[in-house]
């Protein structure tokens, strides 16, 4: 499947759009795997990690990796309101701690459930996990496209992708409509792309 995505990216991007040929030829292909973990920490990751740059949002992480592991219990299991101090002196912010609880009272609830979510397409797991609250659409994109592995995804709300694609289309909105409409049904493995690039300061 990645192999033939990955062909379909170059056709369509030869002689239309150069500068992103050309990043999909020096990325070389890329995989789209759903999974099929643990959701409640995925999730939880992706709230605790929210505003932050990515060496905060390690240093946080590992903090509450510390605190799971001196407790003796599972993650879920950890994060309910008994431990919110705690949770914040790891330096989570109160409404990250608050979302937390929430998070774990929803999966308690069956309101969001791993089987559920792997087996949506994008408006529903959008539809699950915006209910829950202090998760938005940047986190309902984040679990369809790194979690489910849905191939057709693409966040306005992540502001790198925005940012990418800023650059590759020159700054010009109608480019940019180009450039998406283009690549749909692949839309995922474009913003892969974009998050490599911006990584390996190729964008």
């Amino acid at each position: 499947m990645s192999k033939s995505v990955h062909e379909s990216l170059l056709r369509k991007s030869n002689k239309r759009f150069d500068d992103l040929h050309e990043l999909f030829k020096a990325n070389g292909e890329l995989k789209l795997v759903a999974r099929n973990n643990d959701l409640f920490e995925y999730m939880a990751r992706l709230v605790a990690g929210q505003q932050l740059s990515a060496t905060a949002a390690r240093t946080i992480w590992s903090r509450v990796e510390m605190a799971v592991g001196e407790s003796g219990i599972d993650l879920a299991d950890f994060c309910f309101p008994a431990n919110s101090a705690v949770l914040r002196s790891c330096g989570l912010s109160a409404n990250k701690v608050k979302a937390l609880v929430g998070l774990r009272q929803s999966f308690l609830d069956g309101d969001i459930s791993e089987n559920d979510l792997l087996g949506a397409d994008h408006f529903q797991v959008s539809k699950v996990v915006t209910s829950i609250w202090g998760f938005g659409e940047w986190s309902a994109d984040m679990v369809a496209l790194s979690f489910c592995g849905l191939p057709d995804v693409w966040s306005c709300c992540d502001t790198s992708l925005q940012r990418g694609i800023h650059s590759l289309s020159g700054g010009n909105t109608d480019r940019m409509n180009e450039i998406l409409k283009c690549f749909v049904p692949h839309r995922s493995y474009l913003a892969l792309h974009i998050w490599k690039g911006i990584d390996t300061r190729r964008i």
